[in-house]
């Protein structure tokens, strides 16, 4: 919502409100994207392997046009 205020010289004010819309219709865009991994369910845990996985992937990027 905008509000807009108008004053004349003589100090008289009047304001009116506005809904502003704004629609986006632009999917973002992936710009970068992770790699795939497979990891085994073991029971032993593979924390440490995760990790990894995400220290070099865990970068993805996207973007979108939408500002």
């Amino acid at each position: 919502m905008v509000t807009f205020i108008v004053t004349d010289d003589c100090g008289n004010a009047t304001n009116v409100t506005a809904n502003v819309i704004i629609n986006d219709t632009t999917a973002p865009t992936i710009d970068v994207e992770a790699q795939d991994a497979t990891a085994e369910c073991d029971g032993s845990g593979n924390g440490a392997e995760i990790a990894a996985w995400i220290a070099v992937n865990g970068n993805a990027q996207a973007s979108d046009a939408c500002g």
